[in-house]
């Protein structure tokens, strides 16, 4: 861990990274709880939503208008 926030960089237009010391309007994300018990992610700065592209194989980026099963995820407590 780097103690860093992730940031929408370059308003959700690129990937996800944990790279910033503080957060504002490219590091806030809305928690959404779904019907389904799952939570999706919307971005602050473009009001999209994060998705796993790919089934997860690449890399998050926040640039869907909806949810849809890549955009679902699993909280889970450690």
């Amino acid at each position: 861990m780097n103690n860093q926030f992730a940031c929408a960089e370059n308003a959700g237009a690129n990937p996800l990274i944990a790279n910033r010391p503080s957060a504002g309007s490219w590091e806030t994300f809305a928690l959404v709880r779904n019907a389904d018990g799952s939570v999706s992610l919307r971005a602050t700065v473009n009001n999209r939503y994060v998705v796993a592209e790919n089934g997860g194989a690449e890399a998050l980026i926040a640039n869907r208008d909806a949810v849809g099963p890549w955009e679902k995820f699993d909280l889970i407590a450690l």
